[in-house]
Order: structure tokens, then C-alpha cells, then sequence
């Protein structure tokens, strides 16, 4: 089995923290420093660069239309760690370990499925949101 490359683009303390947790997985995943967000190719599943990216992590902010504030349906393969939380390890756990999830299973692409977002953005939108993202990002 090949190695899951993983790129990450920008910086912060998500980003840092996926980063490093990633780097200490014991799965094969290799960590890589990305200019920008470029392409996705839907035909191969995978970001079109120079590195062979399959998955990328972004700190740039999410889309209005997302779930969790950390991915969004209409987005493969592209998680944001740019959203302003007051859990920082708890974003990047989710992340980190979704990442894992991935390489565990061998997927060459991992999406929310709209009903999950759009169940999500209703619930977000009645209530704000708050306290159940923090009980399931824990």
C-alpha cells in the first residue's frame, strides 16, 4: 500500500496540530507544505500538483454551506481548519483523525454526504449550533 500524501496549505494552530499529530500517526501518511488549493481531478480523486496530493487541509475559512466548519459536500477530499473556534484540539483531532480514517480504509476520497451537511446547516441555523459542535468534535 502506498503512502497517503496529505497537503497542508497556510498555517495556524489547527494546521499545526494536524500537522504534527499526523506526522507521529503510525499509519503511512506522508505530510507535505502546499502553495495553494488548486484543482481537484475527480477522474484520479486527487489534487492536481507537483506532490501527488490526495488530501489537502486549508486554513482558509470554510464555505457559508459546510458541515461542522471543517468540510463541504460539494468540496472532495478538502478539509478547512480556518474557522475561528474556541477548540482549536478539537478541530484538529477531528481532522487528524478523519485523515486517519482515510488511510486506514485505503479511500481515495472522502466527502460529506449533502443530507448530513444540510441536516447540519438546519440545526445550525435553528439553534446556533454551539454546544452540539463541541460534543461532536470531542
Amino acid at each position: 500500500m502506498s503512502s497517503l500524501r496529505v497537503g497542508v496549505v497556510g498555517g495556524g494552530p489547527v494546521i499545526d496540530i494536524v500537522r504534527a499529530r499526523l506526522r507521529e500517526s503510525a499509519l503511512d501518511i506522508d505530510v507535505t507544505a502546499v502553495a495553494s488549493v488548486g484543482h481537484f481531478d475527480t477522474t484520479l480523486d486527487r489534487w492536481e500538483d507537483e506532490a501527488g496530493v490526495r488530501i489537502l487541509v486549508t486554513s482558509d475559512p470554510p464555505p457559508a454551506e459546510n458541515y461542522l466548519g471543517v468540510a463541504a459536500h460539494r468540496h472532495p477530499n478538502l478539509f478547512y481548519a480556518g474557522a475561528p473556534t474556541s477548540w482549536p484540539r478539537a478541530v484538529a483531532g477531528y481532522l487528524a483523525a478523519a485523515i486517519e480514517e482515510v488511510a486506514l480504509a485505503g479511500a481515495s476520497r472522502v466527502q460529506v454526504r449533502h443530507p448530513i451537511e444540510r441536516s447540519w446547516l438546519g440545526y445550525v441555523r435553528a439553534t446556533g449550533g454551539t454546544r452540539k459542535l463541541a460534543r461532536k468534535l470531542k
